[in-house]
């Protein structure tokens, strides 16, 4: 049984199952997705964002409806906004077309 959780694993085992490369790694009470060494994406509230590294990747999400990670620190309250985006659940759950937005991600 697999400590992963769910979105993660889908993600590794039956959307980029035929992907060399692929790294996780713990942080921040998430995961960290590396794809040759380059963080692409993130398990961040147990769901899975994707990283957009230029305006015009940035615009891309935008146009599907996808929503960018915002984080409010607990101590002071302040919020802060991250390169990564949850894509609708339509592309979610949808393997090719979800694979084709993590490789968009890191060919970036």
């Amino acid at each position: 049984m697999s400590s992963l959780p769910p979105v993660l694993e889908y993600l590794i085992h039956d959307v980029l199952v035929d992907e060399d490369g692929l790294t996780t790694k713990r942080m921040f009470g998430g995961y960290g997705i590396y794809y040759h060494g380059k963080m692409f994406a993130g398990i961040m509230l147990d769901e899975l964002h994707i990283k957009a590294t230029t305006p015009e990747l940035k615009e891309e999400f935008e146009s599907v409806g996808a929503k960018q990670f915002t984080y409010t620190f607990k101590n002071t309250g302040k919020t802060t906004t991250m390169p990564y985006w949850r894509l609708p659940d339509e592309i979610l759950e949808d393997r090719e077309a979800l694979k084709g937005w993590c490789e968009k991600s890191w060919n970036h």
